[in-house]
């Protein structure tokens, strides 16, 4: 009996091992169709700047670099023409990176505006916005020195979101220094949270987070921010 009690537990060990060794050799082909690379754009349109990269699809396999890709961009607001330009040529040189253009006034609230990019290598590609309503932002609390966490001392932001009823909205939440403006380059502060329904965005230069009112449509939310 006791060389029986040995012998069980290095049996099943044994089975673990053997099992977990051909769950991750196990190796599928897969032929993948041959690429053809298609125009790619990214862009946002917040205050009176457009930040916007034009480059081209790649396949799954190819490591190469991205490139920029020369295209005329027309964007009109409510179906009129609104501004056009010819990507990269017009960019505004001494930011970060060049890929920003000002547009001749600020975006507004509940106004439509459409993108259309056009070149003659990769064709044209389009996309709409409707831009909603202005959020309505209550109870905002900032506390320093809030939170201990290692070596770090943070300080604490909250504050309520007051969702419209009915609409699917999504909130985006960034946060700067307030004399960011008059610095050659926009200096971000580093903001986390602990709030399971947030996803870590990343934009061009900045990192913020975005939140769906899926699961409070119509009520009051409130967001807490280190």
């Amino acid at each position: 009996m006791k060389q029986l009690r040995y012998l069980f537990p290095v049996f099943l060990l044994l089975l673990l091992v053997s099992s977990c060794e051909d769950a991750f050799t196990t190796v599928k082909e897969i032929d993948l169709p041959e690429h053809k690379q298609k125009l790619a754009v990214f862009s946002t349109l917040r205050g009176s700047d457009c930040e916007i990269f034009i480059s081209h699809s790649k396949a799954i396999d190819d490591t190469s670099r991205y490139k920029k890709v020369k295209a005329n961009v027309n964007i009109l607001k409510n179906g009129e023409d609104f501004f056009s330009f010819v990507y990269p040529d017009d960019l505004q040189h001494g930011k970060i990176i060049n890929t920003f253009i000002q547009l001749p006034a600020s975006i507004k609230f509940d106004e439509k505006y459409s993108l259309e990019v056009i070149s003659d290598e990769f064709g044209t590609a389009t996309a709409s916005l409707q831009v909603p309503d202005k959020p309505v932002v209550n109870d905002i609390l900032y506390s320093e020195d809030y939170y201990i966490e290692q070596a770090d001392t943070l300080d604490k932001l909250e504050f309520s979101i007051e969702d419209s009823a009915g609409d699917d909205n999504y909130y985006l939440i960034k946060a700067y220094p307030t004399f960011y403006e008059i610095v050659i380059k926009k200096v971000y502060l580093h903001i986390t949270t602990d709030e399971p329904l947030a996803k870590k965005v990343h934009t061009f230069y900045d990192t913020g987070f975005i939140i769906s009112d899926k699961t409070f449509n119509g009520n009051n939310k409130k967001m807490i921010f280190k």
